[in-house]
């Protein structure tokens, strides 16, 4: 495994630690819309977390 991607593992991994204790601390969340309302469990979340801050490392080298 090369530099950058032991270092986006632990970014992605930090993501997604932040992803849950966002989700543990507000608990349950949702949207709601014309469409209606839909619940958002732990898992979105967690996985919001990881691929938010993968897009910011993308972003951040260009």
């Amino acid at each position: 495994m090369t530099q950058n991607s032991k270092t986006g593992a632990a970014f992605i991994a930090g993501g997604s630690l932040a992803g849950a204790g966002i989700s543990a601390t507000v608990g349950g969340m949702g949207l709601a819309g014309g469409f209606g309302a839909v619940g958002i469990g732990t898992t979105p979340v967690i996985g919001a977390g990881a691929v938010l801050v993968r897009l910011f490392m993308v972003l951040s080298r260009l």
